[in-house]
C-alpha cells in the first residue's frame, strides 16, 4: 500500500481494477472504530444492501455492529490466514514459541475484546 493512502482508497482502487464501476463504490469516513463508521455510513447509504469489504478475523463484529444500526451489509472477507496446501511436515520449529502466533493472538484478544466491549456497551 502506498504512503499516505488509507487503505479505504487502497481497496478502492483495487475494486475500480477489477471492474467495480467507481458510482458503485462508498469509501467509509475516517473514523475512530468500527461502530463510528458504521453510524457515519448509516447516513450515506441508508437502508440500500452493500458489500462490507474487511479482514475475516474482523467481519462477525462488524457484521453485527452494522446490523445494530440499521445498515444492510452482506459480507466480504479478505486477509485470510492460511497455509500451504501441502501436508504439514513434523519438525522441531513446530514445539517452540514463533513470532507469527504471538501475532495471530494478538489479533484474537484484540476481536474478542472487541466483541466483549461493543456487547457491554450495547453497540450490538
Amino acid at each position: 500500500m502506498e504512503e499516505g493512502i488509507s487503505s479505504g482508497a487502497a481497496m478502492a482502487a483495487a475494486a475500480r481494477e477489477l471492474g467495480v464501476e467507481p458510482q458503485h463504490i462508498v469509501v467509509g469516513p475516517l473514523a475512530r472504530d468500527t461502530h463510528r463508521e458504521a453510524v457515519a455510513l448509516r447516513h450515506i447509504l441508508g437502508a440500500t444492501p452493500f458489500i462490507l469489504v474487511t479482514s475475516a478475523s474482523h467481519m462477525r463484529r462488524s457484521m453485527a455492529l452494522f446490523r445494530k444500526v440499521g445498515l444492510h451489509p452482506m459480507a466480504s472477507p479478505g486477509d485470510y490466514k492460511i497455509r500451504s496446501a501441502g501436508a504439514i511436515r513434523l519438525h522441531l520449529n513446530l514445539f517452540f514459541p514463533q513470532a507469527g502466533a504471538l501475532s495471530n493472538s494478538t489479533s484474537a484478544l484484540h476481536e474478542y475484546l472487541g466483541m466483549l466491549w461493543s456487547k457491554l456497551t450495547d453497540q450490538i
